[in-house]
């Protein structure tokens, strides 16, 4: 399987800054880190389609069990 390298681009159309611009900051420890918004990384896992995501998520079970969370 031939391996896709993409410096500025990933799954789904999102571009790193794209991703940036909804990113949130989480602290792990003493460290502060940026991550992606789950709407984010799921429409990334989507895009991608590998057979391992599709395993162990239903995507759009998560997004409502999110929006339900944040409501």
């Amino acid at each position: 399987m031939p391996v896709q390298i993409h410096y500025d681009r990933i799954s789904g159309g999102l571009t790193f800054s794209s991703l940036r611009s909804r990113a949130q900051l989480v602290r792990v420890g003493d460290e502060k880190l940026v991550v992606a918004s789950l709407a984010h990384v799921i429409r990334s896992k989507q895009a991608a389609d590998r057979p391992k995501d599709a395993r162990c998520c239903d995507f759009r079970d998560t997004l409502m069990v999110k929006k339900k969370l944040d409501a």
